[in-house]
């Protein structure tokens, strides 16, 4: 263990820090405390080769790796392929510089994990207050349901009007304009459907957006919980994590099945011409969700073949 860092290793198979060949070359010398002009004066090239070399826009010749392994105490194969393989290669000095410098990402990991637990937490709190209001709505709406009436131009409840008014689809209450995506002419239908219709409807639709309000507050929550979890927690790639994705997941499914097939059961019932459409930006949404869960049981099962833990306890 390495500054609070687990990195642990079977008897075949080391833990791999993925860096390209310039990388690998630019942080090898800032771990030597080496200028780009101290090391091409040691290989015998200008200070603009070895720039080239650690931004990738060239490649030192056989010669010049030989003397970089020998500079740098480690294994050719490390230099030159794309991933440093075998840590235990290199010095002890350098070997922690290493350990360091991934540990300073993890830190970042663990803040960002934090971060967004904390703001998971609070917006299931903002959401989960209009989801209340939604569920007493539901439980008082049929209580003072005698006292609703919809006239030609006004709503009356508890003895109280609200003005309103219709033109292109286009619902206006007490100056708030709603737009509705029907191919049914609003004035009409509603002339057309006694209060008791309306009563029931209003019900059912409080109904159905309490239920998806409440599929918020859960996705919300488990948000929140997975991550937490990744803060508190060595790995985010844990048995426990997967299965929370995989709740999210199911629970977006839900929330997009349940949103257009309420529509279709009201468009068919009342009769009403109802447009349901796909949102592009739901099913891209539904895809993230799915796909985060197989990435995160193919690094579970990685992380348990190579028996290595991403990152340990951070002090604070």
């Amino acid at each position: 263990m390495y500054n609070g860092l687990h990195v642990h290793y079977t008897s075949n198979l080391k833990v791999g820090l993925i860096m390209n060949f310039g990388e690998n070359l630019r942080l090898l010398r800032k771990n030597s405390k080496m200028s780009q002009e101290v090391l091409a004066e040691k290989l015998g090239v200008s200070r603009q080769s070895v720039s080239k070399w650690e931004i990738g826009s060239a490649y030192p010749e056989m010669t010049n790796i030989t003397a970089l392994c020998s500079i740098f105490h480690c294994n050719i194969n490390d230099l030159i392929n794309e991933n440093i393989i075998d840590v235990d290669s290199f010095d002890e000095v350098t070997k922690e510089d290493i350990v360091k410098f991934k540990e300073n990402q993890q830190k970042n990991m663990k803040l960002t994990s934090k971060a967004i637990y904390i703001i998971a937490k609070i917006l299931r709190i903002v959401v989960g207050i209009p989801t209340v209001c939604l569920i007493l709505a539901c439980i008082v709406f049929p209580i003072i349901a005698h006292t609703f009436k919809i006239e030609d131009d006004k709503i009356k409840i508890l003895n109280v009007d609200i003005p309103y008014s219709i033109e292109n689809n286009i619902l206006t209450i007490d100056n708030s304009s709603h737009y509705i995506n029907t191919s049914t002419n609003v004035k009409e239908f509603i002339q057309n459907h006694d209060n008791m219709f309306f009563i029931i409807s209003i019900e059912y639709v409080l109904l159905c957006i309490t239920l998806l309000s409440a599929i918020s507050v859960q996705v919300l929550h488990y948000l929140y919980k997975l991550y937490k979890n990744i803060y508190e927690e060595d790995t985010p790639f844990t048995i426990n994590n997967e299965r929370i994705i995989k709740k999210i997941a199911i629970l977006l499914l839900i929330q997009l099945a349940f949103t257009k097939f309420t529509a279709l059961i009201y468009s068919v019932i009342a009769k009403v011409g109802l447009e349901i459409d796909f949102n592009i930006r739901d099913i891209i949404i539904l895809l993230v969700a799915i796909s985060v869960v197989y990435m995160f049981k193919y690094g579970r099962m990685i992380q348990a073949d190579s028996k290595a833990k991403i990152y340990g306890k951070i002090e604070e």
